[in-house]
């Protein structure tokens, strides 16, 4: 997303960077956002029967969300902009867990 995110910076600056243009970045991040959410909390993964997880209906052998570390929306992107980030996707891992923290720690 990080990536994604400054290419679409990049092409509405060059573009003029006019009000509409500026608008389809935010429509960019917004969705960049919104679907690391869905992924993070939402989405329906098949887990192995030998991994014992706390969060996983092991009659059923699935779990909702991918709960990596490495999966925290901060480490998308370079560590300088880490704390930036987090400020966004910090309140919306306590909304949607209850912790703090969205990096698994």
């Amino acid at each position: 997303p990080g990536l994604y995110l400054v290419a679409a910076g990049i092409l509405s600056l060059v573009n003029g960077a006019k009000h509409h243009h500026i608008g389809l970045w935010l429509f960019a991040a917004y969705g960049a956002l919104a679907g690391w959410c869905y992924l993070r909390y939402f989405q329906k993964v098949k887990i192995d029967k030998d991994v014992k997880d706390d969060g996983a209906d092991t009659e059923n052998n699935y779990k909702f969300g991918d709960d990596r570390a490495e999966f925290e929306f901060a480490k998308q992107f370079p560590e300088s902009c880490a704390p930036a980030i987090r400020v966004v996707t910090d309140p919306i891992h306590g909304l949607l867990c209850g912790g703090k923290r969205g990096g698994g720690s």
